[in-house]
């Protein structure tokens, strides 16, 4: 291939120092050659972590440690802001995830195709703790509005993780940047909404990243609780303003995209509280998630106010009593519960 662009690869990384060490594995392996890696470590405590850093010293790999814990998001950013001034394109991939050794090359061949696109959608395999591969993506359309794909992923019929978005920088820039939110929740659609509303995302299926489906995933737990609710409660208001900057004549579904986003957001706030209430077992830990509701106005579900008076009133466990427990239970596993704001 000739005129070949530089891709930048960002890997924010938390902890997981062996996850990093296949991640970083996987991208010196790349068949397409002209690449740069910048690892940004988020103040991991490890010091396995630094340890395998100070002796990184391949010619395409620059880190950096953060003197202070920034976050998903910012960690994110800073990670782009410290590519070179000649990368192009831009992949954001997860510690625990992995590229497909062609993975780099297909996704510029996909792009030539349809060179209009400011972002790829990468061909996402899923793989557990240990590896073993679970699933892969749906075979999704060539072509995709934001608006269609916003749509799927509030039905829940499509996923695009960070690490499957291969975007132009200079659109990066345009819509200004990563979404800033308080913790990564919620922050990839809003992301991909933005990236592509003026243009199209593209699946290039024979682009494939692993993505590693596990209980330390940030996705899979109701850690760092409240600005997860407060990030999924300016995911709205982000794809409104997306909206927003642009003429009325791309915005040919706002109201109804709107409405469906509302009701994806509380879905996703009922899930983090369910897994919430199933760790906690103390009132006083669930009247801080109350107050915060309370206050950015954010619905609760009524069977989570149930389990939180019972701790407050009977110092138990409502989730285990014999009359309530079949009724909770599968409130929990159907996601759809009456509210109370």
């Amino acid at each position: 291939m000739t005129n070949l662009p530089k891709i930048g690869i960002v890997i924010p990384n938390y902890q997981r120092p062996d996850y990093l060490r296949l991640c970083v594995k996987s991208i010196l392996k790349q068949s397409y050659a002209n690449f740069e890696l910048v690892i940004v470590d988020d103040c991991s405590p490890n010091p396995l972590i630094r340890l395998y850093l100070t002796h990184l010293t391949h010619p395409k790999v620059k880190w950096h440690i953060n003197k202070k814990s920034l976050g998903t998001s910012k960690n994110y950013a800073l990670g782009v802001k410290l590519l070179s001034p000649g990368v192009e394109w831009v992949v954001i991939i997860d510690n625990d995830d992995y590229l497909d050794q062609n993975c780099l090359q297909e996704a510029v061949i996909a792009h030539r195709s349809h060179p209009h696109c400011q972002m790829i959608h990468l061909h996402q395999i899923w793989i557990d703790a240990a590896g073993k591969r679970t699933g892969d993506d749906n075979d999704y359309p060539t072509l995709e509005s934001a608006e269609d794909f916003l749509m799927a992923r509030c039905f829940g019929k499509q996923d695009i993780r960070s690490s499957a978005i291969f975007f132009n920088r200079k659109q990066y820039q345009k819509v200004g940047g990563y979404p800033l939110f308080p913790s990564g929740m919620a922050t990839d659609p809003a992301f991909i909404f933005a990236l592509t509303f003026d243009n199209e995302i593209m699946f290039a299926k024979k682009a494939k990243v692993y993505i590693r489906l596990h209980q330390g995933a940030e996705s899979s737990t109701a850690d760092n609780l409240l600005a997860k609710l407060n990030s999924i409660k300016q995911l709205s208001a982000y794809c409104a303003a997306v909206y927003d900057r642009h003429p009325i004549t791309l915005s040919h579904r706002r109201q109804l995209v709107m409405d469906q986003l509302e009701k994806y957001g509380q879905r996703l706030i009922d899930a983090l509280l369910f897994r919430f209430s199933s760790q906690v077992q103390n009132w006083s830990s669930f009247k801080n998630v109350l107050k915060f509701c309370k206050k950015k106005t954010i619905s609760i579900p009524f069977s989570f106010m149930m389990l939180a008076y019972g701790h407050r009133y009977f110092k138990k466990n409502l989730e285990q009593w014999p009359l309530l427990k079949p009724f909770l239970q599968r409130m929990k596993k159907i996601h759809v519960h009456p509210h109370v704001s």
